[in-house]
C-alpha cells in the first residue's frame, strides 16, 4: 500500500445493514411487550382491589357488630323466612322463599302462509291465506282480529293467571337481605301436586292431576279450546354465600369508590375469594427480573439499531435513519444507555394509566423528562470534546505553515503500529507536538487502517496551528468509520467522501 494513500473503509458510508436493524427492532418491541404485560398484571390486581372496596370482613351468624357497619362483608348460612308461603288456590303453606304459578290455556293461533292459486285465465297468483293451529299459551290470544273469528274464537279471559308470590322478609344468620339479594334467589324447582286434598273445595271437581301438575278440563289427553294446565314452582330454603355491605342488621349493595355496585349471592358454600376473584399480582422477584430483562433487551436492541445505521448522513433514507445515524455517531453504547430508561418506563406508564391514572400520569411525566434529558445529553455528546468550534479554524492563518515531514524512512521493525500510537499519545501529553506527529505518521505507515492514528494526528495538527492538515486527517478518520469525527464534520458541513 502506498504511503500517502487513504484506504477505503469496508463499510461504505450510507450503507444500511437491514438484518441487524430488523433484529434490533424486534428485540425492542419484544422487550416493551413483556414490560407492558408484566405491569398490566400488577395494575389489574390493584384495580380489582380498588373496585372491591378493600378486604372482605367475614360475619359470624348472629347479632350484628356495629363496627362492621358500612364495610364489605361476607356471610354463609341457610336462608330463613318469617312465615310460610301458600298459593291460595293450589297449595298448603310451604317453607319457600317464592312460589310461581304457571298457567297455560289451549287456544287458536292464526298465521298467514303464501299459497299459489290458479286464476280463471290460467295464470297463477300468490295469495296470503290464514291457517289455524291449536297451541298452549300463557297469555290470551285475541281472536277478534282473526279472519275466521266465528269458527276460531278464543276465550276472552283466563280463570287463573300466572303469578309469583315472594316472602316479604328473607334473612341469613340474623341479617335481613335487600331486595336485590332476594331477587337473586330464583332457582325455581317444580312442586309436584299428587293429591287434591289441599285444593280449594270449588276446584276439586273441576281439575285433574296430570304430569305432577293440574289440568282444568275433561280430558288432558284430548284438550279443547279453553282448557288449562297449571304447574307450580318454588324456591326452597337453601344454603347461600353472600358478599354485600352491612348496615345495622341488613345486607345492602356496596358501592365502591369507582362506582361499582357489589351485591353478590351464590347458592351453596363458597369462600369470598371465589365469589370476588381478583387477579393475583406477580411475585416481586419476578416483576423486577422482567423489568431488568426488559432493560437489557432494549439496550441490546438499541445497540444493534445503531450498529446498522449508515456511517454518513443518509438523506435518502428518511428522517428515522437520519436520527439513528446521528445517535450512532455519538457513541452507540452511551446513546443506548441514555435512551433505554425512557423506553423501559413508557410501556410501564401505559399499563398503569387506565387502572391508576395518577400513578400512570406520574410515570409518563418521568418518561418524558428522561427522554428530554437524553436528547440534550446526546446533543452535547455528539460533537468531539477536543474539537469544539473555537479550537479549529476552517481557514488557515495568514502565517505560512510548512507541512512537517512525516516518515522519510521506514520505522524500525521493533515497534508496532500500536506502539507508535501510544508513543505519540505520550508525546502529545508532554506537549511535544512535532514528535507526536512523527510518531502517529509512523503508526499510519505500519497500519493505514488505524483510525485513532489519523484522529490523534489531526488533534495534534490542531495544537500545532496546522488546521488544513488537521481537516485532511479528520476526513481520513471519518472515511474509516470514526463516529465522533463524522458527527463533527457533519456539524461543520464538511464532506469527507
Amino acid at each position: 500500500m502506498k504511503k500517502n494513500s487513504i484506504p477505503k473503509h469496508p463499510n461504505k458510508p450510507g450503507s444500511l445493514k437491514s438484518g441487524v436493524l430488523i433484529t434490533g427492532i424486534l428485540l425492542l418491541l419484544t422487550a416493551q411487550a413483556l414490560l407492558y404485560l408484566n405491569e398490566n398484571t400488577n395494575a389489574r390486581h390493584w384495580q380489582a382491589i380498588a373496585q372491591s372496596g378493600g378486604p372482605v370482613v367475614p360475619l359470624t351468624p348472629g347479632q350484628a357488630n356495629p363496627a362492621n357497619d358500612g364495610k364489605l362483608v361476607y356471610i354463609n348460612g341457610i336462608t330463613h323466612i318469617s312465615k310460610p308461603l301458600a298459593d291460595p288456590h293450589f297449595t298448603p303453606p310451604l317453607k319457600a322463599i317464592a312460589l310461581k304459578r304457571q298457567v297455560e290455556i289451549y287456544q287458536w293461533q292464526e298465521r298467514y302462509e303464501n299459497q299459489a292459486k290458479k286464476t280463471i285465465d290460467g295464470g297463477v297468483v300468490t295469495m296470503s291465506v290464514p291457517t289455524y293451529t291449536k297451541v298452549w299459551s300463557s297469555k290470551i290470544i285475541d281472536s277478534s282480529a282473526f279472519k275466521k273469528q266465528t269458527t276460531h274464537a278464543n276465550p276472552r279471559k283466563m280463570r287463573f293467571k300466572s303469578n309469583i308470590i315472594r316472602a316479604s322478609e328473607i334473612s341469613v344468620g340474623g341479617f335481613k337481605l335487600s331486595a336485590g339479594l332476594s331477587d337473586q334467589l330464583d332457582n325455581y324447582q317444580q312442586i309436584s301436586i299428587n293429591s287434591k286434598k289441599h285444593l280449594h273445595a270449588r276446584l276439586k271437581s273441576q281439575v285433574q292431576l296430570y304430569k305432577d301438575g293440574l289440568f282444568v278440563g275433561n280430558n288432558p289427553h284430548k284438550p279443547k279450546i279453553g282448557d288449562m294446565r297449571v304447574t307450580l314452582y318454588g324456591v326452597r330454603l337453601n344454603e347461600v354465600s353472600i358478599i354485600a355491605k352491612q348496615e345495622s342488621n341488613t345486607l345492602k349493595p356496596y358501592v365502591t369508590s369507582t362506582g361499582k355496585r357489589i351485591e353478590l349471592l351464590r347458592l351453596g358454600r363458597h369462600n369470598a375469594g371465589d365469589m370476588l376473584p381478583m387477579p393475583k399480582a406477580a411475585p416481586s422477584w419476578l416483576m423486577w427480573s422482567i423489568r431488568l430483562g426488559g432493560f437489557l433487551l432494549i439496550y441490546l436492541g438499541l445497540i444493534l439499531i445503531f450498529k446498522a445505521a449508515p456511517a454518513s448522513d443518509p438523506t435518502s433514507s428518511g428522517l428515522f435513519f437520519k436520527i439513528i445515524s446521528r445517535l450512532a455517531a455519538a457513541d452507540p453504547g452511551l446513546s443506548a444507555i441514555l435512551i433505554a430508561p425512557a423506553l423501559v418506563l413508557l410501556p410501564i406508564a401505559i399499563a398503569w394509566i387506565i387502572p391508576q391514572p395518577l400513578s400512570g400520569g406520574v410515570l409518563l411525566a418521568i418518561t418524558l423528562l428522561l427522554a428530554v434529558a437524553a436528547a440534550f445529553a446526546l446533543k452535547w455528546l455528539s460533537e468531539p470534546s477536543t474539537l469544539s468550534e473555537p479550537q479549529i479554524a476552517l481557514t488557515p492563518k495568514k502565517t505560512e505553515t510548512k507541512v512537517p515531514s512525516t516518515v522519510t524512512n521506514a520505522p524500525t521493525q521493533i515497534l508496532t503500529a500500536s506502539d507508535w500510537l501510544k508513543k505519540g499519545q505520550k508525546m502529545y501529553a508532554e506537549e511535544n507536538y512535532k514528535g507526536a506527529i512523527d510518531a502517529f505518521a509512523s503508526a499510519i505507515y505500519l497500519d493505514s487502517d488505524l483510525t485513532l492514528a489519523y484522529y490523534n494526528r489531526a488533534i495534534t495538527y490542531q495544537k500545532a496551528d496546522l488546521p488544513k492538515l488537521a481537516i485532511i486527517d479528520l476526513k481520513s478518520a471519518a472515511r474509516l468509520g470514526h463516529k465522533r469525527t463524522q458527527a463533527f464534520l457533519k456539524a461543520k458541513k464538511i464532506a469527507w467522501e
